[in-house]
């Protein structure tokens, strides 16, 4: 009976530190989403276990005590999930932001510039769009990429028009939502 409670310990503690680890491997929503789905599977069959075991031994008591650590790390997994799930909002969108702004290359920088030379316009359009993430539109991104180019390089460095600044937000609204 100790056993099965400590067996369901180190598979929860060994589902969680998977989920809390797939946040470092995270390349793609659909990667997350395939670990996110095995979890859940796994869930649902220690459930359909306890439920079994119950079934057979008659043990209440036994049966009340698993499923509490059960939940209990239920709980834990949810909030990990969660977790994971914001960490990794932050960190995609920031590399994702660089690896647009630098490909659509605003001022001609790129041939010559390191890879960050655009970090500092890169964090006031992340910071924009973390503090209007839920409702975020083209238009209000559109102009703020327009103004924090135009406060960075002037009017006579940054040339590029807003339609310009709207087909690149629209390539990182695509990226931040999928």
């Amino acid at each position: 009976m100790i056993v099965s409670v400590v067996v369901t310990i180190i598979f929860y503690a060994f589902l969680i530190i998977r989920v809390i680890k797939s946040k470092k491997d995270y390349e793609a929503a659909s990667i997350y989403a395939i670990r996110e789905k095995r979890a859940i599977t796994a869930l649902v069959l220690l459930d359909m276990g306890l439920v079994v075991s119950y079934l057979i031994n008659f043990n209440l008591e036994l049966f009340v005590i698993m499923y509490s650590v059960a939940a209990v790390f239920k709980v834990i997994y949810i909030f990990a999930s969660i977790y994971n799930i914001i960490i990794n909002y932050k960190a995609c969108s920031k590399k994702t932001l660089r690896s647009i702004i630098n490909k659509w290359d605003p001022v001609d920088l790129m041939p010559f510039a390191p890879k960050d030379e655009y970090d500092p316009e890169v964090k006031e359009i992340e910071k924009y769009i973390h503090e209007h993430k839920e409702n975020i539109t083209l238009d209000e991104l559109t102009d703020k990429i327009y103004n924090v180019f135009v406060t960075f390089f002037g009017e006579f460095v940054f040339v590029k028009t807003k339609e310009d600044c709207a087909d690149v937000a629209k390539k990182i609204l695509k990226k931040i939502k999928s």
